[in-house]
């Protein structure tokens, strides 16, 4: 059995699909590849550098459904190393960006087992919103305008040129002090949009896993 449903995930639409069906075969490749580093010969010490071997294995998992329309799927896998087998009931899940043609699998529900897997790092990409630069832009300009009305206050008969202003060691020394709060303004505006961001991502992983569990319940 196949389903879909549109859904949003971080500003941004996506086609959500999910899929039913029985096990009928099974295959899982390991992919090791190995690579090496230093061993250069410094002159100076007249000594060769340590070598370091590094080794990184891809799991290639491979699984094969027959639904209950009796249709065929493969799901090809990477670094999910499921454990199941032929006969088991597997769901799958993946979501396809609009304007898109393809898409990552992002939860696998072992429904014999009752073992449910999600891509973590794939849904929390997906749930992260976008950069929204013109917000930054915003804050800036504001502390600008702010720090020159407060210039404009504090010396009303000043110069409408910077460097003649500037020979006035109070003007000067108010000048500074506004640009250290517009610093400090700055980065408690950046920490505040880094947790805002952060909540917004959470709670949209939590919604993205909901609509997952929703779509595989109303699965029969």
């Amino acid at each position: 059995m196949a389903a879909s449903k549109e859904i949003l995930a971080g500003g941004r639409s996506y086609t959500l699909h999910g899929i039913k069906g029985t096990v009928v075969k099974t295959a899982k490749i390991g992919d090791t590849r190995s690579s090496s580093s230093g061993g250069n010969y410094n002159p100076n010490t007249g000594t060769y550098a340590p070598v370091s071997y590094h080794v990184h294995t891809d799991i290639h998992d491979q699984v094969f459904l027959h639904d209950a329309e009796g249709r065929e799927h493969a799901i090809k896998l990477v670094n999910w190393n499921i454990a199941v087998r032929e006969g088991h009931e597997l769901s799958a899940f993946w979501a396809i960006r609009k304007g898109n043609t393809s898409g990552d699998y992002l939860a696998l529900f072992n429904r014999t087992v009752n073992e449910n897997m999600f891509a973590e790092d794939k849904i929390k990409t997906m749930c992260k919103p976008r950069f929204r630069g013109w917000i930054l832009l915003g804050v800036i300009v504001c502390i600008f305008l702010a720090a020159k009305a407060s210039l404009d206050n504090a010396f009303p008969g000043r110069s409408k040129y910077f460097w003649d202003d500037y020979i006035n060691p109070t003007f000067a020394y108010t000048l500074q002090i506004l640009v250290f709060k517009g610093l400090v303004a700055i980065v408690i505006a950046f920490i505040v949009y880094t947790i805002i961001v952060s909540v917004k991502t959470n709670a949209g992983i939590r919604k993205l896993k909901q609509e997952v569990g929703e779509m595989n319940a109303e699965m029969p």
